[in-house]
């Protein structure tokens, strides 16, 4: 019936809108994600080379080298891939949170309807059994 899938319908466009709206910055979280471990394999820069093993953040922010801003990537995305290259990879997160999303609402609401069912079935039983009890008892 309608009402069955309206949970499944409200889930898909909920899950596939909310994708839509935040997938530029989960783009940017993963290619944040991505430069900090390849930077984190580099090797130091000849000025940085000495004692240090590794690149330290505050070693790298005294000579120049800052970490990009959730804003400065969005820009740099827009500046050079256009932006479309913000929904790089759109098609496979959109099915998976409209799947997801969907199934999940559509189970929600019919094991929700399931377990109200059960209780209105034990609370119609006691309620039947109380007036049985109260009847015997005003009958004695």
């Amino acid at each position: 019936t309608t009402t069955a899938v309206a949970p499944l319908v409200a889930g898909v466009a909920g899950g596939s809108v909310s994708t839509c709206l935040l997938f530029p910055l989960d783009l940017v979280k993963i290619r944040m994600q991505v430069n900090e471990e390849s930077s984190s394999r580099m090797p130091l820069p000849s000025k940085l080379k000495g004692s240090q093993n590794h690149h330290s953040q505050k070693s790298l922010r005294q000579h120049g080298h800052r970490r990009p801003t959730i804003a400065s990537s969005l820009r740099n995305v827009v500046k050079y891939e256009g932006f479309l290259g913000l929904y790089q990879g759109l098609s496979p997160a959109l099915v998976a949170s409209a799947i997801s999303w969907g199934g999940y609402f559509f189970l929600y609401e019919g094991m929700k309807k399931q377990v109200l069912a059960v209780r209105r079935k034990s609370h119609y039983a006691q309620q039947q059994q109380q007036e049985q009890q109260e009847s015997h008892l005003s009958g004695m």
